[in-house]
């Protein structure tokens, strides 16, 4: 075994080049208290059952893995569609807080409409298309008749751009879509329609309706997970057009557009006023301010005790090391006190960090923890180069990546 010649992924027999998560492609993983993921799962799931689509949050700090919520909740949709009869659109809700044009309920409408893209909607449309069998100028009045929300002018403009635009792949789509996006350049004339979107709720209206298609087309709800949720309540005019939005989304009538919000904050108290106050949204969600957190489940509860961050701190390694490689290495630096599936770490040296970590609760995070083991084994590694000798990770190194916390 050459020192020299091993990159840090050689050297601590990772299957990736660094010593990361990724929160899409390890989206399968949910690290940390079971508890917490039981109690997401079993809420999106008793939704299914009550409401036709999940309606929640999932609130934490930075770092406490609501990205990676998200993502773990759109690999379940995809990976078990008989338990979860969903399409899954992931999100985020930020703007430009000098820019009008995208401070304000049209800018999340655009983001959801960006999310679904061109192909969802044209799947919609050739689904509905082939299960009704209706065909040339009949496929709008078909559509229509499956749309719930809104006027009747606004049911009919909706699905006469749905079907002129969306069944075939004749024509130049962008017409529709500033349509759909409620863009300035829209023109009713040319599109043969009488109306264009106005205000928030006839946006709103408009993505409900793509529900209710897409619904008789499949089978299947769709499922917005939005992420940076906290940022609703920066929306201009976020009292009348956050809270009309949501009003509407969390409505029994609509059974097919669900969502999941990741909101930034240290508990329940920190979601944004326009969805709690008053509690006309929550109470449609089954919920009050004193049981807010059965439909918006903490993330902090993830990593909880020091028992926690040291089961978290195995869940990582298992993931992130191949065990043959690393007892190729112990075998070849004739190493002890350090197994396969934890190289390059020693026990005594996982238990020093968990302790040290838990010491305060900010440091009780799944980001931290990462970034610990990481610049551990970055240590290790350097100091190995330097001596010319493998070098794991024990007290020394752990005292000195625990310093400054």
């Amino acid at each position: 075994m050459n020192l020299n010649d091993m990159d840090l992924q050689q050297y601590c027999a990772l299957n990736r080049a660094r010593f990361y998560v990724d929160p899409f492609a390890d989206a399968e993983w949910f690290f940390g208290n079971r508890e917490v993921e039981a109690d997401v799962l079993r809420r999106i799931q008793g939704d299914l059952d009550v409401r036709g689509v999940p309606k929640l949050g999932v609130v934490g700090r930075f770092g406490i893995g609501k990205t990676h919520t998200l993502n773990h909740i759109k690999w379940l949709v995809e990976t078990e569609p008989s338990t979860y009869p969903l399409r899954p659109f992931l999100m985020d809700v930020v703007w430009d807080e000098n820019n009008k044009e995208l401070n304000s309920w049209r800018a999340v409408h655009v983001r959801i409409l960006d999310a679904m893209g061109e192909p969802f909607l044209r799947e919609a449309v050739r689904r509905f298309d082939e299960k009704t069998k209706t065909g040339g100028s009949e496929l709008s009045d078909a559509i229509y008749k499956t749309f719930r929300f809104g006027d009747e002018n606004l049911k009919r403009s909706e699905a006469i751009v749905l079907a002129d635009y969306f069944r075939r792949d004749v024509r130049s789509t962008v017409p529709a879509w500033q349509w759909l996006k409620a863009e300035r350049g829209a023109k009713a004339e040319a599109l043969g329609v009488p109306k264009l979107i106005q205000d928030a709720g006839d946006m709103v209206f408009t993505v409900l309706n793509i529900g209710c298609l897409f619904r008789e087309a499949s089978g299947l709800g769709i499922l917005l997970l939005m992420d940076e949720a906290q940022s609703l309540g920066d929306v201009r005019k976020a009292d009348s057009e956050v809270h009309r939005a949501f009003l509407k989304l969390a409505e029994p009538d609509n059974r097919d557009v669900g969502f999941v919000l990741a909101i930034f904050g240290g508990g329940v108290a920190q979601i944004p006023k326009v969805l709690t106050t008053p509690e006309d949204i929550i109470s449609r969600l089954g919920v009050t301010r004193a049981s807010l957190n059965e439909a918006f489940v903490e993330l902090q509860r993830v990593l909880r005790t020091q028992p926690d961050i040291r089961s978290f701190m195995d869940e990582i390694l298992d993931h992130l090391i191949v065990p043959s490689a690393a007892a190729q290495i112990i075998a070849d630096a004739e190493l002890s006190g350090v197994s396969p599936g934890r190289l390059p770490f020693t026990d005594g040296a996982l238990d020093k960090l968990a302790k040290a970590l838990h010491g305060r609760e900010e440091n009780r995070n799944p980001r931290i923890i990462i970034s610990k083991l990481a610049e551990a084994c970055s240590r290790a590694y350097r100091s190995a180069k330097s001596a010319g000798a493998y070098q794991l990770v024990d007290d020394t190194i752990v005292d000195k990546v625990t310093a400054n916390i």
